[in-house]
């Protein structure tokens, strides 16, 4: 259970990186 936690915790925070990238190439864009 502890293992499937950190993963899916590993698994969010690499989503939330991509999203920030993403936002801050978008305000770098405009």
């Amino acid at each position: 259970m502890i293992r499937i936690g950190r993963a899916l915790k590993a698994l969010v925070c690499k989503q939330y990186v991509r999203v920030v990238a993403l936002i801050q190439s978008g305000w770098e864009i405009t």
